[in-house]
């Protein structure tokens, strides 16, 4: 992994980045906090603090706070 973002919101109002796609694989790690994750228009899942998920190449998806919360997205 070569790359790391740090997403932080202390409101569940902010707005996301809605359905999109990454060009490389990710790794996001919910440090704080819950949200639902969307991938590829299938079901949805809820991360908790400590959870991770996989994104592929190419793979649509979008994440929604349900509370503040603390992220991190790695890829390569």
């Amino acid at each position: 992994l070569t790359v790391a973002h740090v997403y932080f919101n202390v409101s569940v109002d902010a707005s996301g980045f809605g359905m999109h796609v990454d060009g490389e694989s990710v790794w996001y790690w919910q440090a704080q906090g819950t949200t639902i994750w969307e991938i590829d228009g299938g079901p949805t899942w809820e991360l908790n603090p400590g959870d991770l998920v996989f994104v592929g190449p190419n793979v649509g998806h979008r994440s929604t706070a349900l509370t503040p919360r603390i992220g991190i997205s790695m890829s390569n």
